[in-house]
């Protein structure tokens, strides 16, 4: 029996570093020297070692545990002088990342004849002092000339050429540089480069830092953030939260969740999205998609304005000039044809359009207004011999071509001409709108004089085919006038005050038209006369509108004591015509209405006497816009909490409650997707997990949680819903939508925002507590088979299998099969 021992030891490591030109470089080999002693005296042979590289130090002898590094070196003839010797040791560049290391020796000598004696201990490679200047840093082999700090699991993948990461990294966040040349300054979870497989397409990437940042383009740039991608080649994310650059050399500075994703195209703020080849889009802090919607656009969305020569805009648009006679505005127009467009055209030679002004809403297009002496707007033609019109207005919507309010004469037109008009008005709607505005006195809306016998002080004449127009509209805010007033001295014959006819069988016309702030037409007959006489052959006999919330469109009164009298009567023998028609708007009934009920002792009584037909059906034609809804039901809020928005019954059994606290009862079953969840905050950020995570509480803050990181944790909380059925939750979502800055609308009611939507933006994630979810699962603890009991495992986030687990560890049991590896599975939640 040999008894071996290594006395002493020291090692010579080589400095890896890249060669000069014409230099050739060190490479990865150091060199080894030692004492060898057999039964205690130095050896004087020849002999051959065997050198294996180890994680530990091991124990026993020979030594034993730990993972070994790397292959086994030989070493063969080496000359031991008095039990001195050197050899040459390699095991490559990978062999060294800044974790400690040991060498384990086998010897037999003389060399090549017998069995090899592994030594004991295994001897520990210290650092050379220099090199704990870089601590955590090590290089790659010289074929691969890369360099990586930080964390030990940051990587730089196989066949990259010139990778550089400077630090950062942890176990669950590692850094990795994918594509030759890219650079990582720092931070965690990080990668400069794609997964495509090769490592040259996204080359030269760079991620300065921050959270799960990833530049996946040729040349392409991520300075910080968090959760932002350049993956376009040479795209840049300056930094925010959730932006992507996808476009080629596309460009976002920051902000929160914005898209550049044309070639060439600009995305700011928030939720701005460039999806077209060089588009500009700025958005503000609206939580609300801003898109492009083609090339080239520069799009801005600035809810306090645009403001150029003023920090204080007060419209979209607010520019101020403070030098007196210049421009604010001025724009050069080159064309021989087509409008202008612009405030001033100096083109002599141009036919069309100087000024346009187009309004799609209810205001203005055009305003001027002059608190001099002098005109506000003056528009004249110098050329005597030009057929244009001076002035031309076009409205095609609901409001007035020309609106003029004075003191004196609202319009004051003159005509010379033997064939001309003072006036001429065509409209869409009203040819001429005349209101008096008096509150006393006789007042009317249009006072015309005829001094010829043959003529008429008023013609009204609705001449059109098609379209809703009038013959005569009169309107009156006076309480002494008269929109239309209309007069017969005649005691006998069939005469009328105002006779309204439309002869034309295929317009839609009216034969009488009136629109007042209380009553649009008012006919009363105190004999057996007739208040009002519609007559129409296939338009509208009688038509009322009324523009006032107080006003009325047709009234109908009954005032006897007695009989069976009707304010309005009507009726239909046509199966296909209608006793009483009303299209648009809104219809008033003061007392109780019913519908099959006779007589009605609900506000509003609706009754069927058939068995199977619906009594009643709701239902909106067209696609709902957003926070629309088909029923709304509201009660004053200082309702009692008793007081019902809803109750159903089966005969005098009540079966559901919708109460006015906002509680809900049924008889019945609830049937909606498997789980119940409860929105519970999540430390560190909602975008730290995502649905099927194992979740468990947080001891350092209160009602939160966090992913799952340990295995057999009592504090499993529960499961990040996909689809919650139940959602509970501590919050008044109208309070939390206040606190985030949303507004009610006109009516006061908040905007119809779901929320676990809400909750996302606090923070918060739906944590299913019981009922089945999908659930990330490990087969670290063994195969996972329906009905094995669940509890959290290594891996963050999943769940694995125990077959005896403690009390207050279980997440519940598998309803599916994962038989190694990780994956989801649905899990019925149970915790206990």
């Amino acid at each position: 029996m040999k008894y071996w021992s290594l006395t002493t030891a020291c090692v010579l490591f080589a400095v890896h570093s890249q060669p000069a030109v014409g230099q050739q470089a060190l490479g990865t080999m150091f060199t080894y020297q030692g004492q060898l002693k057999i039964a205690g005296s130095p050896l004087d042979d020849v002999a051959d070692f065997q050198f294996t590289l180890w994680d530990a130090a091991g124990a026993g002898n020979p030594p034993s545990g730990g993972n070994q590094i790397g292959s086994m070196v030989s070493v063969g003839n080496v000359a031991v002088v008095d039990g001195m010797f050197a050899v040459n040791i390699e095991f490559g560049g990978d062999a060294f990342n800044g974790q400690a290391r040991w060498l384990q020796i086998a010897v037999r000598s003389p060399a090549g004849a017998g069995a090899f004696t592994t030594l004991a201990p295994r001897q520990r490679l210290t650092a050379a002092p220099h090199a704990l200047a870089l601590p955590g840093f090590y290089t790659r082999s010289a074929a691969t000339p890369n360099l990586i700090g930080g964390h030990a699991n940051n990587s730089i993948s196989t066949g990259v050429f010139g990778g550089t990461i400077g630090g950062g990294g942890t176990a669950a966040g590692v850094n990795r540089v994918t594509d030759s040349s890219g650079t990582i300054g720092g931070g965690v979870g990080n990668q400069a480069g794609n997964d495509a497989g090769t490592t040259n397409d996204a080359s030269e990437a760079t991620v300065g830092g921050g959270l799960n940042n990833t530049a996946g383009g040729l040349r392409s740039v991520v300075g910080g953030g968090q959760s932002n991608t350049a993956s376009g080649n040479t795209a840049v994310v300056g930094g925010g939260n959730g932006n992507v650059a996808s476009g080629m050399s596309s460009t976002v500075p920051g902000g929160n969740q914005n898209t550049a994703a044309g070639s060439y195209s600009f995305a700011a703020g928030r939720r701005a999205n460039a999806n077209h080849a060089g588009a500009f889009v700025w958005s503000d802090s609206t939580f609300a998609d801003f898109t492009s919607t083609a090339n080239d656009q520069f799009l801005i969305r600035a809810g306090g304005g645009v403001g150029i020569g003023t920090d204080s805009p007060t419209a979209q648009l607010d520019v101020l000039q403070a030098s007196s006679g210049a421009v604010a505005i001025a724009g050069s127009y080159t064309g021989a044809s087509g409008n202008a467009g612009l405030f001033g055209c100096t083109n002599a030679s141009n036919s069309e359009t100087a000024l346009s002004a187009i309004h799609a809403g209810g205001g203005k297009a055009l305003l001027a207004y002059n608190y001099g002496t002098g005109k506000a707007a003056e528009i004249t033609v110098d050329n005597p011999a030009s057929t244009a019109h001076a002035l031309e207005v076009i409205n095609s919507g609901t409001g007035f071509g020309v609106n003029v309010t004075s003191v004196n004469h609202g319009i004051f037109s003159w005509a010379s001409g033997p064939f001309s008009m003072g006036v001429a008005a065509i409209g869409e709607l009203n040819g001429v709108n005349a209101t008096a505005t008096g509150n006393s006195g006789t007042t009317y809306g249009g006072y015309f004089q005829n001094a010829s016998t043959a003529g008429a002080g008023v013609f009204g004449g609705a001449g059109a085919s098609t379209g809703e127009v009038h013959g005569v509209h009169g309107l009156s805010s006076s309480a002494q006038g008269a929109g239309v007033y209309g007069q017969n001295a005649s005691t006998g014959g069939f005469s009328y005050g105002v006779f309204g006819e439309i002869t034309n069988s295929g317009s839609n016309g009216v034969g009488v038209f009136g629109l007042a702030p209380f009553y649009g037409v008012f006919g009363e007959a105190t004999d057996n006369g007739v208040g009002v006489i519609g007559r129409a052959n296939t338009g509208l006999g009688v038509y009322g509108e009324s523009s006032v919330a107080s006003g009325t469109g047709v009234m109908g009164a009954n005032t006897s004591t007695s009989g069976q009298t009707y304010g309005v009567y009507g009726i239909v023998n046509s199966s296909a015509g209608y006793a009483g028609y009303f299209q648009g708007g809104r219809s008033y009934f003061e007392g109780n209405v019913g519908i099959g009920a006779l007589p009605p002792v609900f506000r509003l009584d609706v009754r069927h006497d058939s068995t199977s037909a619906n009594v009643m059906n709701l239902q909106r034609e067209s696609d709902s816009a957003a926070a629309s809804d088909l029923l709304q039901m509201v009660m004053g809020a200082g309702s009692s909490d008793t007081s019902q928005f809803i109750e159903c019954e089966r005969g005098a059994d009540i079966k559901f409650r919708v109460w006015g606290d906002g509680d809900v009862t049924a008889d019945g079953t609830y049937t909606s997707p498997a789980d119940f969840a409860e929105l519970i905050r999540v430390t560190g950020g909602i975008e730290t997990v995502e649905p099927g995570d194992v979740l468990v509480i947080d001891v350092d803050n209160p009602r939160a949680v966090v992913k799952s990181t340990t295995a057999r944790s009592t504090l499993v909380a529960g499961v990040h819903s996909t689809r919650p059925g139940v959602l509970g939750s501590e919050h008044d979502w109208d309070e939390v939508a206040r606190d985030l800055g949303f507004v009610p609308d006109a009516a006061g009611e908040m905007p119809a925002i779901k929320p676990i939507t809400l909750g996302r933006m606090i923070g918060e994630a739906p944590v299913a507590v019981v009922g089945i979810v999908p659930c990330k699962v490990s087969a670290e603890n063994g195969a996972i088979r329906p009905g094995d009991l669940l509890v959290t495992s290594t891996m963050p986030g999943h769940a694995m299998r125990d077959e005896n687990p403690r009390p207050g560890t279980i997440v519940g049991k598998a309803l599916g099969s994962q038989g190694e590896g990780t994956g989801v599975i649905r899990v019925l939640v149970t915790l206990h």
